[in-house]
């Protein structure tokens, strides 16, 4: 983890962000309906998230391995920039996605689930934070709303935070 002084200016250059999806948006457990589909649950807390980042002009991307309707259902109500489904090559896939978008990977922030299991930011390569929350328990929404208040004044993070809360 990096020192938190230096969370701030590396922070300040993020304007693209990728996301997992299990791990980070669910708490990768899956359950079958009574057709036999298997179904994941999601957070509005995450949603308010993903809304507040796109809200103060922040890309949001979202990569998944699985191929699944109900994933790409979900995403295309929260209101993503983009949502890639059997991604098979996550690192490939968003310097593909951060070129059509005009940035460079100095740019970007990646979500992901941890090795043991925790969801963490990282940028440039190096795990910069690890959310107190769990995925698919508004791990999303308290990423978002760091990267929000080390990039905005904190008075400004907190208005955006709080008028995604309220819209």
């Amino acid at each position: 983890m990096q020192d938190n002084r230096m969370v701030k200016p590396i922070l300040g250059r993020v304007r693209v962000v990728f996301f997992e999806v299990d791990g980070v948006f669910t708490d990768g457990k899956t359950w079958q309906d009574q057709d036999g589909q298997w179904r994941r649950s999601f957070s509005v807390r995450d949603t308010m998230g993903v809304r507040a980042l796109r809200k103060a002009g922040f890309r949001v991307c979202v990569l998944t391995p699985a191929l699944s309707s109900e994933i790409r259902a979900h995403f295309e109500r929260v209101g993503v920039d983009v949502f890639k489904d059997h991604c098979l090559d996550a690192e490939s896939a968003s310097a593909q996605i951060l070129k059509a978008l005009g940035f460079t990977a100095e740019a970007a922030a990646f979500v992901r689930e941890s090795g043991s299991g925790g969801v963490e930011l990282h940028v440039g390569g190096s795990a910069l934070y690890v959310a107190a929350r769990a995925g698919g328990d508004g791990a999303v929404l308290e990423i978002s709303n760091l990267i929000l208040q080390q990039v905005a004044s904190l008075s400004a993070g907190q208005d955006i935070a709080r008028g995604a809360l309220t819209s």
